[in-house]
């Protein structure tokens, strides 16, 4: 015999053992909040370690440059940025996992500040 609760009686129960009735419960513990949205770095200089924005032509580039032409990025690029993205998380750098967003969208160029990236 199976002990089985259907989410929508255990929702209810939860519901009616809430102080306010109104609301629904929340299942995670009061002493942890919601992560907070992070804006893309494509659109915000302020979080983005390189400097990463929009470039006016499209794209995005360190600084936000204009005038570069766009990167495009082979396999080993896209293999290389990878393992840049995987390293800077490993070692907490925000530097090396935007180095490696912009390596495996735009090529070495990219990363190198000499192109454009279509996205980062």
């Amino acid at each position: 015999m199976s002990h089985y609760t259907p989410t929508s009686q255990r929702l209810s129960q939860a519901q009616s053992q809430s102080p306010n009735p109104t609301t629904a419960p929340t299942f995670y513990p009061p002493s942890a909040e919601p992560a907070p949205t992070v804006a893309s770095s494509a659109t915000s200089t302020t979080n983005a370690p390189l400097g990463i924005a929009a470039a006016p032509e499209g794209g995005v580039a360190v600084g936000g440059q204009s005038g570069l032409p766009m990167g495009h990025a082979g396999l080993v690029d896209k293999v290389v940025g990878g393992i840049d993205q995987a390293l800077g998380h490993l070692t907490s750098s925000k530097e090396g996992v935007e180095s490696g967003k912009l390596r495996a969208a735009g090529g070495k160029e990219a990363q190198l500040g000499e192109a454009r990236a279509p996205h980062a």
